[in-house]
Parts: structure tokens; sequence; C-alpha cells
């Protein structure tokens, strides 16, 4: 069999992504033998989880967990296989979320062959998944990020590439999202939106939400019940962590007040005071509002791509609620993920929580976007790239200095981590050239 030049290249792309997450799974960032091991959430929090059911502790009814019910299988199938001799539990979990990791990127590779896109461009696509994969290589595997991301684009993935006027891959789309939905509830706000993009026949779409969401949310609420509620209780009652935005405000404002002090508690380190106080008061409320105003954005983008404008409230109002509007010329693939990237760099910047791991989300969706102008892509991939490198590794390092006082150069190296995030939530809101979807 004699493979073509541009087959070969992409072989060569899928073997360089494949060592890559080969190099990740062999070195993790907790090492159990070593005197400056970092800090895991698989060590420190999700065994210690794993532990509690595997000897009877039912999650949410018997004690405080703060993830949703998807992650239960997640932690508990490493402990089984190494209660039943085949691995030790860390490893374990790493080469689960490996797996998930290969699948992901399976469709995605599916995915952005498929797009119209020029070959450089889903050549850049690939050397840029890999790359970042491998910047943030010290928690890709530590977490659940990379199962939550991976269920939310493979949902993406199914609306384009399969025939979505028949049910069935209706359902298929829908369960996924609701997976995403089951291992992370960021997610979940994002349901409205995509429902209203995808609107075209308003029946099989209710079915087809409506058993997605049992196949995935049935069993979980038959058997927690409303006890579930106790992990959303959890995260709205969370203090912030010290990545965060708002964390930054509060240390830059302590650095001249010299009023809070720090609740050396991980993961959080959360800042505890008046200034603290009040600055979690305030995105306690911008959040909700800054989501607000982006589903807003997202109605007015949405019915601007209809071929006769619906004017007024009482076109807003057909929009929302029935199901027989004008034909439209909205790519729905493209349009899906530009609202997602939206919606979690607004997240990003007016959360309370933010952390290391949240970067993985954007990573899947930057690669599939089918990008028509090669800067545009380029000038994206580079500011996410440099975001990474600021955010989760030390290749650039700041001397420890006074700059202005009372500030240090690690404000300015801090000031580095949100400025990509402001240009790159700008970017993607002008996106507006769109490969069909």
């Amino acid at each position: 069999m004699i493979i073509s030049k541009n087959g070969l290249i992409f072989l060569s792309l899928f073997l360089l992504f494949f060592i890559s997450r080969l190099y990740i799974l062999a070195n993790p960032a907790y090492r159990p033998n070593d005197n400056d091991h970092a800090y895991s959430d698989v060590k420190h929090d999700y065994e210690r989880y794993a532990n509690m059911w595997y000897y009877g502790y039912t999650p949410y009814l018997q004690h405080y967990y703060e993830y949703p019910p998807a992650t239960i299988p997640l932690l508990l199938i490493p402990l089984i296989l190494d209660q039943n001799g085949i691995g030790k539990y860390y490893p374990n979990y790493r080469f689960g979320i490996f797996v998930i990791d290969i699948i992901l990127f399976l469709f995605l590779y599916k995915t952005v062959i498929k797009l119209k896109t020029p070959k450089r461009s889903k050549i850049l696509a690939f050397l840029f998944y890999t790359g970042a994969g491998m910047l943030a290589k010290d928690f890709y595997y530590e977490g659940i990020d990379v199962a939550f991301i991976a269920s939310l684009s493979i949902a993406f993935v199914c609306h384009y590439l399969f025939d979505q006027t028949k049910l069935f891959p209706r359902i298929v789309m829908w369960s996924f999202f609701w997976l995403s939905t089951a291992v992370k509830f960021m997610s979940l706000p994002l349901m409205f939106p995509i429902f209203l993009t995808r609107k075209l026949d308003l029946k099989k779409e209710l079915i087809a939400i409506s058993i997605g969401f049992l196949i995935i949310w049935g069993i979980p609420l038959a058997i927690f019940r409303s006890s579930l509620s106790v992990s959303i209780v959890f995260h709205l009652n969370r203090h912030m962590k010290f990545a965060s935005l708002p964390y930054f405000i509060t240390d830059t404002i302590n650095k001249f007040t010299k009023t809070e002090t720090i609740n050396n508690q991980p993961p959080d380190f959360n800042y505890v005071g008046l200034v603290a106080t009040q600055i979690e008061k305030l995105f306690t409320v911008l959040m909700p509002v800054a989501i607000t105003l982006v589903f807003l954005w997202m109605l007015i983008k949405l019915n601007q791509q209809f071929r006769y404008k619906l004017k007024g409230i009482k076109g807003y109002f057909k929009l929302l609620f029935y199901s027989k509007v004008p034909t439209f010329n909205i790519k729905i693939y493209p349009f899906l993920i530009q609202i997602t990237l939206v919606y979690f760099f607004v997240l990003f910047l007016t959360g309370k929580v933010f952390s290391q791991p949240f970067h993985i989300w954007y990573v899947p969706l930057l690669a599939m976007f089918p990008f028509t102008k090669t800067k545009q892509q380029l000038t994206m991939y580079l500011l996410a790239l440099w975001l990474i490198i600021m955010d989760t590794t030390r290749l650039i390092k700041f001397p420890d200095m006074i700059l202005i006082a009372p500030l240090t150069i690690d404000f300015v190296r801090s000031l580095l981590r949100f400025l990509p995030m402001i240009i790159l939530l700008i970017m993607s809101i002008k996106i507006n050239r769109y490969e069909n979807g």
C-alpha cells in the first residue's frame, strides 16, 4: 500500500501526538519517592473518595462530595483494579484519562481532516493540540478536566460528522453533552444556547434532549435524588481560589493595605479579610450577570444569521419559543464552538474559582474550529500557548525583586496571565467567518 504525501504528513502528526501523550503518561508530576513531589488531586482527594465508596460510604448521602455523579466510576474503577491486583490507583487513574484523551483526539482528527480548511490550517491545529498538551503536562492527566472537555467536544463533533436530521444522531449528541454536565456542572448553562441554535425541528430536538438526559442522569437521580444538590451547594459556598482574577485583585490591593491574611489550606489558599469579602460579593454578582450578557449576545448573533430578521420583542419571542422560524444561514458547528469559547473565557475572568486544569478546556475547541484565516488561527493559538506557559509553567522566570513598591515583578507575571485571556475573549467574539457546518 502506497501512502500519499498528505497521508504521510498526517500520519506523522498522529504519531507525534501519540508519542507526546505517552511521554505525559510516563512522567507524572506526583512521584511518591521524591522529597519534593507535587501536589496531586488524584492522590490527595480522588483516591480518598474512592476508598470511602469502596468500603461502604455513599457519596452525597453519607459524605460531602463536590463533583457530579459521572465522576464516581471515573474515580472508583482505578481502585477496583488496584484491589484486584491490577496496577496501583494513581497510574491506573492516569491511564484512564490517557485513554479518554486518545478517544478525543481520534474524534478531533476525523473532524479536522473533514473540515473545508487549507492543509496548513489542519497541520497547525494538530501541532497546537499536541504542543499545548506538552506544555500542560504536569496537570493534564491529574484531574477530571480532560473527561469533561472530551464529552463536550465530542458532542459538537457528533453534530458535524453525523446527519442531524435523524433522531438517533441527535440523541447521541445530547447524550455527550449531558455527560459533560455529569462530569462538571460548568457546561450546564450552555444547554440553552445549544438547544436554541439547533432547534430546526422542535419535536425531534425535545425528544433527543430528553432521552439524552435520561441516559446520563436517570440512574444517578434515581439513586441519589435531592442529595445530589450538596455538590452544587459546595461550589456556591466556595471562596475565591488563588489563581482567579478576584484573588489577583485582592492580592494587589493587599500589597498596599496589608489588611488580609491567607488561609494556608490547599487547594484554594484563599484570602480572609474585609477586602476579600467585598471582592467576593462583587464577583458573586458579576459572574451571573456576565453569563447573562453572553447569552443575550448569542441571541443577537443568532438573529443576525436569519435570512429574514426577526425584529423587536415579538421576533425574539419567536426565536425562543416558536419552532417554525424562517430558514437561516447559520453554520451551527462553528457557532457552537464560538459561543462555548466566549462562555468559557467570561467564566474564567469572572469566576471566584480558577485552576490550572481549566486551560485544558479551550485547547480542543480551538483545534477543532474551522479557521479561514491563517493569521487569525496563529494569533489565537499563540495567545493560548502564551497563557498556558505563563499560568502553568516556569519556562519564563522573573527575578524576585521590587518593581514599583510595593508591587513586585511577580505582579507583572500575574498580570500577563490575564491579558491573553482578555484578548482571546475579544477574538472569540469577533470570529465571524465560518466554514460550512
